[in-house]
């Protein structure tokens, strides 16, 4: 009678008479982490799958990659290049120049406005200064965020109304030293304006950064 191997420890073969199915099967083990050799992994990046700890992979809405492979970005927004800064500063000071002569020339040469140059209508009236300042900065940059914007556009609101009113001092013939002086009083002659001016900066900044 022919005997036959019923046992399931019995190797079976592969059609072609080679290697046994067990050894066709590949064992899956711990890699080295690319990153940091000295770390053991079962993990890959999603897209070069190359071995990653869990330390140094980098989780992005398409799934686990490494570093090379994430390729993080900032937005195009908070991308601010050294042009942007110069534009800012221009846009700043322009805004905060031509806002300081209207100031004046409200002030002067309209009979009863400077009644609103002093207390809360100061402050209201900085404000809106502040906001124009602070959005002239943000159209010049094309709406790019950053400190470093809202810091020049908080700078621009003190330095645009001292500038733009010494101007109008040496334009009507007052010396420049004394012209710059007298711009300068408007600013921290009285707590009213020194808060009117704080608050012009912070909105200025707000706008900008």
């Amino acid at each position: 009678m022919e005997s036959r191997t019923d046992s399931p420890d019995a190797e079976r073969r592969a059609p072609d008479g080679g290697q046994t199915e067990s050894t066709l099967v590949p064992t899956a083990g711990p890699m080295r982490c690319a990153a940091d050799p000295s770390v053991e992994t079962y993990l890959r990046c999603g897209r070069c799958e190359k071995p990653i700890c869990p330390r140094c992979l980098i989780q992005t809405p398409v799934g686990a990659r490494c570093r090379d492979c994430a390729q993080l970005r900032k937005l195009p927004m908070f991308d601010v290049r050294p042009l942007d800064y110069l534009r800012a500063i221009g846009g700043g000071l322009a805004a905060g120049v031509g806002g300081g002569v209207a100031l004046i020339l409200l002030r002067e040469l309209i009979p009863g406005a400077g009644m609103f140059f002093r207390g809360i209508f100061y402050v209201a009236i900085l404000a809106a200064f502040g906001y124009g300042v602070g959005t002239a900065v943000a159209m010049s940059t094309r709406r790019k965020q950053g400190t470093w914007l809202g810091i020049i556009a908080a700078f621009a609101v003190p330095i645009g109304i001292s500038v733009g009113q010494a101007l109008f001092y040496i334009v009507i013939g007052a010396n420049p030293a004394i012209a710059i002086a007298a711009a300068l009083v408007p600013l921290f002659g009285s707590a009213w304006n020194l808060l009117a001016l704080l608050v012009a900066m912070a909105i200025a900044f707000s706008r900008a950064r």
